[in-house]
């Protein structure tokens, strides 16, 4: 994550809607990654008004979004917003504090594809082949839902679906610890499904399906099958050895979204880490395994401050040879798109 300023001058966050220092309202534009002030829409004056930009409906209605509008956007939606298909039940404020929480997540996810100069296309304007999110309620939160359905996170033809209970940190908590996970946050989720997505826009390719069977295993195992048996037996007894966690032991596809998700962790990492002076090169200087040695001698520095502040470590993984291996084939293959 790159550092932000206000148009004042003064520091700023990724996800901040006023300055501290100036006190104006703000929004972040995605096209330059430059905060802007943002017009009041009471005012009927535009020239008398804060600024020029206007913020995105979502953020203007619901709080929920600190993205400008896009340009032509017909729906005063910005960027991020316009990949939304389904969001939940506006009805209460849990709700609705819930979501802003799935739409931070979404936006750093966003910025983690445009700084890789990948730049994807909602399904709205690429209906074969674009991206849309479904925030989704079951039974659990809503009792106008049949409590037969139960809404998964994942992905499928397109569509990220995340269940709105990940954004409530003791559902997520509870989650963890019944799939005896050592990590789990809605951007975590966010990641690793557009793993998915991203391999369902390479995989056509045969030559791409050889080197990823080379690198990651056989794609025609059957994934359902795979799947059963994974949650029915649990992971590969030798999956430290292989893999960067025990679900990427699960299926090769699910190996690649996990380590798809893991990819972005470290890129989005060391670039905050560049810009905070806790590393002193530029990561885009690095080949991939001098970006895993930065990675590693960082994390093992931060487990320690968490350890020494009482809490769980911050990068809770080993990355083994094969792993690097796969990371290594990961950046290769985006430095080519």
């Amino acid at each position: 994550m790159i550092k932000f300023k206000c148009p004042c001058g003064a520091d700023t966050y990724f996800d901040s809607v006023n300055c501290m220092s100036c006190g104006r309202t703000i929004g972040l534009n995605p096209n330059t990654w430059a905060f802007e002030f943002i017009k009041e829409r009471s005012h009927p004056d535009i020239e008398k008004s804060q600024g020029r930009a206007a913020i995105c409906n979502n953020g203007f209605e619901y709080g929920v979004c600190n993205w400008i509008q896009e340009p032509d956007s017909q729906n005063g939606l910005c960027l991020a917003c316009s990949f939304n298909r389904y969001i939940p039940r506006l009805d209460t404020q849990e709700n609705i504090s819930r979501w802003r929480v799935l739409e931070l997540a979404k936006r750093r996810l966003l910025f983690n594809s445009l700084r890789l100069n990948i730049r994807w296309s909602s399904g709205w304007v690429l209906p074969n082949g674009g991206l849309l999110f479904d925030f989704l309620e079951d039974s659990r939160t809503s009792t106008e839902i049949d409590p037969s359905e139960f809404v998964s996170t994942g992905y499928s033809d397109g569509v990220i679906t995340i269940n709105l209970l990940e954004a409530d940190p003791a559902q997520r908590a509870a989650q963890k610890t019944a799939n005896n996970e050592v990590y789990r946050t809605v951007l975590g989720h966010m990641r690793h499904e557009s793993g998915h997505y991203i391999w369902d826009l390479l995989h056509s390719e045969n030559s791409r399906r050889e080197s990823f069977k080379h690198t990651f295993g056989d794609l025609e195992q059957n994934y359902h099958e795979a799947l059963t048996d994974f949650y029915s037996n649990g992971q590969s007894p030798e999956w430290a050895e292989n893999y960067i966690t025990p679900y990427a032991s699960a299926h090769p596809v699910e190996d690649w979204a996990e380590m798809w998700g893991h990819f972005l962790h470290i890129i989005d990492g060391l670039e905050t880490a560049k810009e905070h002076h806790l590393i002193g090169t530029d990561s885009n200087q690095m080949s991939m395994r001098e970006k895993l040695a930065a990675w590693q001698d960082l994390t093992i520095k931060l487990n320690e401050m968490n350890r020494s502040m009482g809490r769980n470590d911050l990068y809770p993984f080993v990355i083994c040879e094969p792993v690097v291996q796969k990371f290594e084939y990961i950046d290769e293959l985006i430095s080519g798109l």
